[in-house]
């Protein structure tokens, strides 16, 4: 009898393990955590390439409205007609292009980088999940959900994983670096992993979260049926084992129970990615394959139908020159020996306009440069800006307009106050002596707040301030 009785109790306590044990409460090994977290880091990369190209987006195109509106200043600021055409055809390329580049700046290429973001972090916050709950504890060498090989002799708990599979770090989204793109974003669908097997171990090692079917999975004495799974769908159980999905066909599989996850995540991944480029201020050589530059250069010298054979660079010599040295050259450098002549925009007082980012700022400058143009245009004071007769012109300044761009005979008038702008290549008056009476009067009383006297060199005016436009640069 108590032989008997061992028997039953011995029966009765297999069948109480087996129920606790599952047929497929398996250990994942190193090989199918692999083929997990690769497809994780693969997600990551593509989804950083996404919001790489969303963020960086809004930063050109606010960089493309720098450009341009430091172009637009020079063209308000010109010494002269010539320079003011040279820059207008070139701010009329670089404006199509940059128009361009925004167009690529649409609702609809925004939301396909945010739905490619969105499905990706869905599907790594579940993979982060999983693998915290499935390695949140180990029996020493009996029980876990992570085994080193088929045989689980050794078990790893979540905080052990980065060491071991070093992609699985890239489930977490606080990580930035760490994992490495496996190529396993394939045409149609995410690889799977044929180069090695053992991707689960040979027994059950009491993983709950793995089991399902009849076996008791996480839920004692339920019945978790034939299509149950988990980590996102990227594991699928059965009555009798688990197993890796078949992620490769996911084009049409967004409504599959299983793989919907993983299939939003990669068709959002497969579009393309928002690209927008900066444009770039050309020297002479660049304008020649600028572009939408041709358009321009032909409206500028007045051709009347497209360019063939030598003509193209016989408008450029026509509007540019032949002779050193390069007029761009000499635009863009205007860019670093421009300075701001007060604080303004938060930004301080001195640097130079090449570095100002600020469109605001930029905004401002413009509009106050080009009111300053239409000043010069409408005062008998600026002849050259306006058309004004010779007769309108200062005694001083009418003989030194009349040495033109001979170097020497403007030389020679030099105790008239005579200088030559090697820039432009003629004979001015200088900008102090032009100005004197202005200053004379200040000085005797005749002072008013609201004018305020600005010498750049060949390129000197009266600046009318008003209230609201504060914001001036030095030459």
């Amino acid at each position: 009898m108590p032989h008997w009785l061992a028997l039953i109790l011995f029966l009765c306590t297999a069948t109480s393990r087996n129920q606790v044990e599952g047929a497929n409460d398996k250990a994942l090994t190193k090989n199918g955590l692999e083929h997990v977290c690769d497809i994780a880091a693969e997600v990551r990369a593509k989804e950083h390439v996404h919001a790489d190209g969303l963020t960086a987006a809004a930063t050109k195109l606010a960089t493309n409205q720098a450009v341009l509106a430091k172009v637009r200043i020079l063209i308000a600021a010109a010494s002269n007609e010539k320079e003011a055409l040279q820059l207008q055809a070139i701010s009329a390329a670089l404006h199509r292009t940059a128009a361009e580049e925004e167009a690529k700046f649409t609702k609809a290429t925004a939301m396909t980088a945010i739905e490619a973001i969105r499905h990706s972090s869905y599907l790594l916050g579940g993979l982060y999940e999983y693998l915290q709950i499935a390695g949140q504890a180990i029996n020493g060498v009996s029980n876990g959900c992570f085994a080193n090989d088929e045989n689980a002799a050794s078990f790893y708990t979540t905080a052990q994983l980065a060491s071991q599979v070093q992609n699985c770090k890239a489930v977490d989204l606080s990580a930035k670096d760490g994992w490495t793109d496996k190529q396993v974003h394939q045409p149609g669908g995410y690889k799977r992993k044929i180069d090695k097997t053992n991707l689960w171990s040979t027994s059950d090692k009491g993983c709950k979260i793995h089991g399902g079917g009849a076996n008791n999975g996480p839920v004692a004495s339920a019945t978790y049926g034939t299509s149950h799974s988990v980590a996102m769908g990227l594991i699928s159980l059965t009555n009798t084992d688990a197993a890796l999905t078949d992620l490769s066909s996911l084009a049409n599989a967004e409504a599959d129970s299983k793989k919907k996850h993983a299939a939003k995540a990669f068709n959002t991944l497969s579009q393309p990615a928002l690209k927008v480029n900066t444009i770039e201020l050309p020297d002479k050589d660049a304008l020649k394959s600028l572009p939408n530059f041709e358009a321009s250069l032909a409206k500028a010298v007045g051709a009347s139908k497209p360019f063939s054979g030598k003509e193209k660079e016989q408008a450029m010599e026509k509007l540019f020159g032949s002779k050193e040295p390069d007029p761009t050259a000499m635009f863009w450098k205007k860019l670093k020996t421009i300075k701001l002549a007060e604080d303004s925009h938060g930004v301080t007082k001195g640097t130079q306009l090449d570095e100002i980012s600020n469109l605001p700022l930029l905004t401002e400058l413009e509009t106050n440069y080009t009111i300053n143009k239409a000043i010069q245009r409408n005062s008998p004071a600026a002849a050259d800006a306006c058309n004004c007769s010779s007769a309108q012109q200062k005694p001083e300044e009418k003989l030194c307009s009349e040495a033109k761009d001979n170097e020497d005979k403007c030389k020679a008038l030099k105790p008239q106050g005579c200088i030559f702008n090697t820039e432009n290549r003629k004979c001015e008056l200088k900008a102090e002596v032009k100005e004197n009476p202005e200053k004379g009067s200040q000085e005797t009383g005749g002072k008013d707040d609201k004018t305020n006297t600005n010498t750049t060199g060949s390129n000197s005016f009266v600046i009318k301030k008003t209230p609201l436009l504060l914001a001036f640069l030095l030459f």
